[in-house]
């Protein structure tokens, strides 16, 4: 049980998608837990600045733990969200190749993906790429018809009020400086700016700041290289320009996705992202406005404004420190 000390038998660092979801796990046990959390509330960070979408799995290296998780959370995410209320829409993705050169990119995009195991991948042609998409062209497509976009920030919060109403105790504005092992005991002590607490374990799920959790207790060879993107928001007079995520076809020279065009479940449409390293982690707040932008692959031009941002994460799965190694 949990003692006056504030002692718990795991603590979550980071109240983010993957520290909510963990939360929400772990509330099935007879456990003791906590999530810390710097900022005012769940999910202020990469976990409500991202396109939202469930991707199906044929994007990343066969054999990867990331392949893994991604195919079978690509399989149980319509269930999860079912479960926690959250919105939910399996729209599908192409993946377009604008000239013949990049058909080549397509294919080891769809062998790639068989090899993950990812269901239903097939090319298609210019002719069915038309049908489907009136305003995009393309000589070519892999159409991944399991992909699918949610609402990250909803997401996040439902799997958060998950977890707290079994039991799971959120420390907000409640920021980590330190973490030290005790000589008198098994524990981990956690010191914050708002005092201290003990724990038997510790989950890092500190995002963008994972690597500085992991140098606290000394492990040393992280290190987070922060790339900020950034988008153009539609207005909802436009949701109608696509039905489906569009991708370019992989380009070599950039690496990876490149700027696509994504619906979003309240009917916006993503353009984007662009991609710059920053010094500091959360530098995001630069609002832009651009006028007459031409949408990748379409014909048409659009007047808009845009004010979203995005950080990328470079992070691997969460880290789980036992107190008694």
């Amino acid at each position: 049980m949990r003692d006056k000390k504030g002692h718990f038998d795991i603590m979550i660092i980071g109240a983010g998608v993957v520290g909510c979801a963990i939360a929400r796990e772990l509330s099935k046990y007879k456990l003791d837990v906590a999530v810390l959390e710097k900022e005012d509330d769940v999910g202020w960070g990469t976990s409500c600045r991202n396109t939202g979408v469930v991707h199906a799995g044929f994007g990343v290296p066969p054999g990867s733990l990331r392949a893994k998780l991604c195919v079978e959370g690509n399989i149980n995410f319509e269930k999860l969200c079912q479960t926690i209320d959250v919105p939910y829409k399996k729209i599908g993705k192409l993946t377009v190749a604008k000239e013949e050169k990049e058909i080549e990119g397509i294919k080891k995009l769809e062998k790639q993906g068989k090899k993950n195991r990812v269901k239903d991948l097939v090319i298609i042609g210019e002719q069915e790429l038309n049908k489907m998409e009136p305003n995009i062209r393309g000589v070519a497509a892999l159409y991944s018809p399991n992909s699918a976009i949610t609402v990250p920030y909803l997401l996040t919060i439902a799997l958060a009020e998950n977890a707290y109403k079994n039991g799971v105790q959120f420390l907000l504005n409640t920021e980590v400086v330190n973490i030290e092992k005790n000589s008198y005991s098994p524990d981990f002590e956690i010191i914050t700016k708002k005092g201290k607490f003990y724990a038997n374990y510790i989950i890092n799920s500190a995002g963008l700041y994972a690597d500085q959790i992991a140098n606290m207790v000394g492990i040393k060879k992280y290190q987070i290289y922060p790339c900020r993107g950034e988008y153009y928001i539609l207005d909802k007079n436009a949701s109608g320009i696509v039905n489906h995520l569009i991708y370019p076809a992989p380009q070599e020279e950039t690496g990876g996705w490149g700027t696509h065009i994504s619906p979003t479940i309240d009917g916006n449409i993503l353009i984007g992202p662009s991609a710059e390293y920053i010094k500091e982690k959360f530098n995001f707040p630069k609002i832009f406005i651009f006028h007459n932008i031409k949408l990748f692959f379409c014909s048409n031009s659009i007047e808009f404004e845009s004010e979203y941002n995005r950080n990328f994460e470079k992070a691997d799965t969460p880290m789980v420190f036992n107190s008694s190694t």
